[in-house]
């Protein structure tokens, strides 16, 4: 439920109206300075270590909910979310906790929270006259996620509210083993941030279709 609610959020970020360039051509949608996105990511550990830029060795990494094992083994993966200078931004989310909240109307209502932690790289989006931006970013998201409510497939009435800010602290990679070198990315020109989320939404009985099982699967 935590990784479903994950990936709505991830997909109205990925369906932001950027409306036309200079030149009235229109613009991608989605976060322009965003090129790795994730929904729900879990911490994987790596028996061997690997070297992140030839700078720093990491074992415990944060790799989407979506991806399997082979293709982390396989395809490289399990460094595709970790900051590094060839990448302008990087965006996923990490659960905090689910609570049940009763009933509404008769419908199962619940509560995610969900740390949205973002990084960029301001040398790759700007040049050489770099500023923050992150100030912008945050506004564009939360003008994305927080206002009104929403409905997507079995989950209805979605409501986020951001309830704590987290600036380009060391904290917000906590749960992977990056070393005191990380720190570098956490500076001019690389900043980061995290937007706490509380997550509301109710469940109706009426949109579960039954899991059907048939016999050869017994």
């Amino acid at each position: 439920m935590t990784s479903e609610i994950a990936n709505i959020l991830k997909t109205r970020l990925s369906n932001i109206d950027n409306g036309l360039d200079n030149q009235g051509a229109p613009l991608p949608n989605g976060l322009l300075f965003i090129d790795k996105m994730a929904g729900l990511i879990q911490t994987a550990e790596k028996a061997q270590p690997s070297v992140v830029e030839g700078a720093f060795v990491v074992s415990k990494f944060p790799i989407s909910i979506d991806s399997s094992y082979e293709d982390c083994i396989n395809k490289g993966l399990y460094k595709e979310l970790v900051p590094h200078s060839k990448l302008k931004g990087i965006l996923y989310f990490e659960s905090m906790g689910t609570m049940p909240l009763g009933l509404d109307h008769g419908n199962f209502k619940y509560a995610v929270k969900l740390r949205l932690v973002c990084w960029i790289n301001n040398k790759l989006i700007q040049g050489d006259n770099t500023m923050s931006i992150a100030h912008k970013l945050i506004t564009t998201i939360r003008n994305s996620l927080e206002k009104g409510s929403f409905s997507s497939g079995a989950f209805n009435r979605i409501t986020c509210r951001a309830s704590n800010f987290i600036d380009s602290d060391y904290s917000l990679f906590s749960r992977y083993t990056y070393p005191v070198e990380i720190y570098k990315y956490l500076m001019y020109p690389y900043e980061a941030f995290g937007i706490d989320y509380t997550i509301e939404f109710t469940i109706a009985n009426s949109c579960i279709q039954e899991l059907q099982i048939t016999a050869a699967q017994c």
